[in-house]
Order: C-alpha cells, then sequence, then structure tokens
C-alpha cells in the first residue's frame, strides 16, 4: 500500500515516533483520480491507497497521488514476516546510504520536489511494515529493532485467520482484542508508531484511546455504497415504497 499525508514529522527515523494527535486516514481502493480527490478533500489527514485488495494497480498510482496532492510519503509494506523482510522494506523506501532505493527522479525543473536531495526527500520517507500472520507477531520484537522501520500496521482480519480465530474481529474474540493490544504496547516500548485497519468509527475510537496512532476512518467503496443504499431506502420510505 501507499500513503500519502502529512507524515513527515515521524518520517525521519532519529524523529520521535509518537505523534500529537492520531492521523486519521481514508482506504482508497478505486482507481478513479476525481474518487481520490474527493477523498482526499474530506478532511483525513491521509489517504492509504490499496494495491493489494483495490482495483488500482502501480499503472494508477502516480495519477492518484497527483489527486491526492499530499505531502509526504509513507509505504505500508503487507505481510511482514522476518527482521530480514522488515530491513529489507526499510532499505527499498531510502536512497543511499540510508537505503538501497535507485535515484532515477523524472522531475521537471520547476517541480516543488526537483530542489529535494537524497537526503531530504530519506527525511520524508515513513516505512510502516505490516503484522497481520503468526510468523509476524511472532517475530515482532526483532522486527521493531530495525533500523529504518518507523512503525508497524495491524491487519486485524488477516491476524484472525492465521491464529485459528476465524477471521472474527476484536468484538467477538477477545483472544484477538488481546493480540492488538500486544502489538500496540510493544510498538509503544519501542518507540515506534502503530497503526491499524478499522471498520468503523467506534472502532478507530476505541483504538486511538489505547495508543493507536494512526487509524483508517473508512474505505471509499463501502461508504460508496452505504451512501447511495442510505438515500435510496429514505426516498422510498418517504414515497411509501
Amino acid at each position: 500500500m501507499a500513503l500519502t499525508g502529512s507524515m513527515e514529522h515521524r518520517g525521519a527515523t532519529n524523529a520521535p515516533a509518537a505523534s500529537p494527535r492520531p492521523m486519521y486516514a481514508a482506504w482508497s481502493t478505486l482507481a478513479d483520480p476525481l474518487v481520490a480527490e474527493a477523498v482526499a478533500t474530506s478532511g483525513v489527514d491521509a489517504v492509504v491507497v490499496d494495491l493489494q485488495h483495490g482495483h488500482a494497480g502501480w499503472d494508477a498510482l502516480p495519477g492518484l497521488v497527483r489527486a491526492i496532492r499530499r505531502g509526504g510519503a509513507t509505504a505500508i509494506v503487507p505481510m511482514i514476516e522476518s527482521a530480514e523482510q522488515a530491513g529489507a522494506a526499510a532499505r527499498a523506501c531510502r536512497y543511499p546510504p540510508a537505503g538501497e532505493r535507485s535515484w532515477g527522479r523524472l522531475l521537471l525543473p520547476g517541480d516543488a520536489g526537483a530542489a529535494l536531495s537524497a537526503a531530504d526527500v530519506n527525511s520524508q520517507v515513513t516505512c510502516l511494515v505490516m503484522i497481520e500472520t503468526r510468523a509476524g507477531v511472532e517475530a515482532l520484537e526483532d522486527i521493531l529493532t530495525i533500523e529504518g522501520v518507523d512503525g508497524v500496521f495491524i491487519g486485524p482480519f488477516d491476524l484472525s485467520l492465521t491464529h485459528g480465530y476465524g477471521g472474527r474481529g476484536y468484538r467477538d474474540c477477545a483472544e484477538l482484542e488481546a493480540l492488538i493490544a500486544h502489538i500496540v504496547q510493544r510498538c509503544a516500548a519501542h518507540g515506534k508508531e502503530s497503526g491499524l485497519f478499522c471498520t468503523d468509527p467506534a472502532m478507530a475510537r476505541d483504538w486511538i484511546a489505547r495508543g493507536v496512532g494512526l487509524v483508517t476512518v473508512g474505505m471509499d467503496l463501502r461508504l460508496l455504497w452505504t451512501a447511495y443504499r442510505a438515500s435510496v431506502a429514505d426516498i422510498r420510505g418517504a414515497a411509501g415504497g
């Protein structure tokens, strides 16, 4: 996944991970720049472009990022299960000497980013690794010690599946609730950010209160469907069916 938003204060690996307030992110699954722009201007702090499950591929990403027009850049790297994988993800996000990213930006002279040095770009990048499997949880302590890994983004449903909880959410599974809380606590102990995919505002509020710094506040496709469904139901109700 790619996240665009103002995370510069979190992005530098030598900066404090704890944020002064939680960050609210929209989850974007559609490949339409107009939808992405509408989502980005809704009041959210950031937009996550889901390249793993969504309808947008790598070819659509530049257009979506231009439509969103947010500063900073964050990579949310899925299915991390070892310190070695976490280190590779962190290095891929940054230019040498901090990483292994290749320098080859195709920017026009008037582009705001054209004057940025490799060090400038590195300071604005955040790398969050997703912990969403049993192996990832088992390797959590080692992953959190990796330089360049700025935090963890938790995938609760894959966690539930891989731990044998049948895909249940934390409200219906005390074991999953404890597991998520454990990951959040270990991130805080290491001075790292924690993020969580939340299905609804109540879930987001609950986990913000427990120390999560980045929460999702809605998925574009589901919110679009929900809004249309509510509108049609309202009209049909007023018209007597």
